[in-house]
């Protein structure tokens, strides 16, 4: 899961967007593509507790069992 602020400054968007992009292809390729989560929030560089809970949720749904 990679979790990401659009208005982050410590990073550009584009590189951010990028980054994503060559994460779920590598995850694609290997068959795995569920197992790739990402989500872009509007927010400057932050983790609060909206982004806490979605990392949460999809830990919690990913490591069952």
């Amino acid at each position: 899961m990679v979790l990401q602020c659009r208005r982050d400054g410590l990073f550009p968007l584009s590189g951010m967007e990028e980054s994503v992009r060559k994460i779920a292809a590598i995850y694609e390729k290997a068959g795995a593509a569920e197992s790739f989560s990402s989500r872009f929030f509007d927010l400057p560089h932050i983790f609060d507790v909206e982004m806490q809970d979605v990392a949460f949720s999809w830990l919690g749904e990913k490591l069952k069992g």
